[in-house]
């Protein structure tokens, strides 16, 4: 009773056996004397988990991979949802990529990542498009990690640029990093321990690039963090907060950006602002 009351919640569910042995054939016999039919996956588990990992080596021999940079801000991401010939890695991998990038929920196992990923890869590939448009990331996206193959292709596909100018790129930051995500910890925990926990993610974001920065500039952003979240918390006011995100851009992820870019210049095939990136990838479809 209770396997047909999970599968009247899902009716497109369907069965396999770890190694593909008999007792999921006789389970599917068993549903289907009791009046449902759900489909049986051959070789089990093993054999769906090799065909996804195939499907993900295989992808970019399918459509052509064509990366999208940009600086941070730009809103790299608000396109890759806007298109359609597009996998969001992300929001697959629940990270934004990012030292910022933690979301208040987990993310998923490396093996959940991975099926996903394929799942995504296949459907994208039932729309025939002519590219597999990506946002350019690094192998690792917080702890899931993007397949060799698949980021060995990633590594050598063409790039096309979005550029942002910074007044357009704070408030989307100012957004991400403190307004949305101090939402998403109060939903979760409640206004005071979501509010400790907030400032707990930016503390520990922080730390996390604590080396690269040095540390005279890091407590300088830290004494920055602290202060805009005292008059956050006082005036409700977040605008503080965009003194301590321009300097961290200034000192730390401008530069970082503008030297890879700087290595990948024989592989940008096209730059422009939003509007220009959506006409040329209509254009290219």
């Amino acid at each position: 009773d209770a396997w047909l009351a999970q599968l009247s919640k899902h009716p497109d569910s369907y069965l396999y056996c770890f190694r593909g042995g008999l007792r999921s054939k006789l389970s599917q016999q068993w549903i289907k004397e009791s009046g449902m039919n759900i489909p049986y996956i051959e070789g089990g588990y093993k054999a769906m988990r090799s065909f996804l990992i195939n499907t993900i080596e295989q992808a970019p021999s399918q459509s052509k991979v064509l990366i999208l940079s940009g600086i941070t801000g730009s809103g790299k991401t608000e396109v890759i949802h806007q298109r359609n010939e597009s996998v969001d890695l992300e929001g697959l991998a629940n990270h934004k990529g990012s030292s910022f990038g933690k979301n208040i929920d987990p993310q998923p196992s490396q093996i959940n990542f991975e099926n996903n990923l394929a799942v995504s890869l296949l459907k994208h590939q039932q729309q025939q498009h002519k590219h597999l448009l990506l946002e350019d990331e690094s192998m690792l996206i917080g702890r899931s990690a993007l397949p060799k193959p698949f980021y060995s292709a990633m590594q050598q596909a063409d790039i096309i640029v979005l550029d942002e100018p910074l007044d357009a790129r704070l408030p989307r930051l100012l957004n991400d990093y403190v307004e949305q995500k101090l939402a998403d910890y109060v939903s979760g925990l409640g206004e005071q321990a979501g509010f400790d926990a907030f400032r707990a993610y930016l503390a520990q974001s922080l730390l996390g690039i604590r080396k690269r920065l040095g540390g005279k500039q890091h407590q300088e952003l830290q004494d920055l963090v602290d202060n805009a979240l005292n008059v956050q918390q006082s005036q409700n006011d977040t605008s503080k907060h965009l003194e301590w995100i321009s300097l961290l851009l200034d000192i730390y992820y401008d530069p970082m950006y503008l030297y890879q870019l700087e290595k990948k210049q024989d592989r940008i095939i096209f730059q422009g602002d939003r509007h220009a990136i959506h006409q040329w990838l209509d254009s290219h479809k």
